[in-house]
């Protein structure tokens, strides 16, 4: 390689940070030459130089020097690389296990304790004090609903203890909104567990329950009455209400 091409390449570097495979090789040939020449400089008896000569080997020299500062700026710039993915790798790695420990706990967190039936007892009379407060919050005769201004309303208090779908039943079916106020429709109260007889505890899963009732009277005749208990948004609440005639 000429000396104009090598100072080329040389001044294209850092710039790319690369050196092609042609370059390489004759700079490790040049790097061998020299160190042959000044081990066979050691054994023979030096002769009178000429000027060229003397300019070709400081050339040769400047030439190794250059190629030892290009390789070592090479190397410390892979280094500093490196230590500027390595730190990203492991921040990323402590954000990837804090993420699965949040998972984990919100699963925890999500699994409620399981359910006795004290517990399924309470939450039966909460349900029904949460339609009753708002069924007999009405006065004089004309059955207008005190405090409450649209079924949307109603509706939004009754889910605080049932399912949006059961709390839309009730409100449908026990209250009525006519110019602005709320009404309630005069019928038969829904049927309540009956605390004085004895019910089942079910485990469907760890979010819902069943509790059974067998009721037999005149006003209902002979059924099993069933109260299905659901774990939602950290709370439990009634989704639905099923009855299993047994008279058929």
């Amino acid at each position: 390689m000429r000396k104009d091409e090598l100072w080329d390449e040389l001044g294209s570097f850092p710039k790319d940070q690369q050196i092609n495979g042609q370059v390489k090789q004759e700079m490790l040939q040049n790097l061998q030459s020299e160190a042959l020449q000044k081990k066979q400089q050691r054994i023979k008896p030096s002769k009178p130089r000429k000027p060229g000569m003397v300019l070709k080997r400081v050339s040769i020299s400047f030439v190794s020097l250059a190629v030892l500062f290009i390789a070592g700026t090479f190397l410390f710039s892979e280094i500093q690389m490196n230590q500027q993915t390595t730190p990203q790798q492991n921040e990323d790695g402590k954000q990837d296990t804090m993420q699965m420990q949040d998972a984990d706990q919100g699963e925890q967190a999500k699994t409620p304790e399981p359910l006795e039936k004290e517990d399924a007892l309470r939450i039966l009379r909460e349900f029904k004090s949460t339609f009753n407060e708002l069924y007999h919050q009405r006065s004089g005769d004309d059955q207008k609903v005190t405090g409450i201004q649209s079924l949307e309303e109603v509706k939004k208090k009754l889910e605080t203890m049932m399912s949006a779908d059961l709390a839309q039943w009730f409100t449908e079916s026990y209250f009525r909104e006519q110019n602005g106020e709320v009404y309630v429709v005069a019928m038969d109260g829904p049927t309540w567990l009956q605390e004085d007889i004895p019910f089942d505890l079910e485990k469907i899963s760890n979010t819902e329950y069943k509790v059974h009732q067998e009721r037999d009277n005149e006003q209902l005749g002979h059924r099993i009455m069933t109260y299905v208990l659901v774990y939602d948004e950290n709370r439990w609440i009634v989704d639905r209400i099923e009855s299993e005639n047994l008279d058929q």
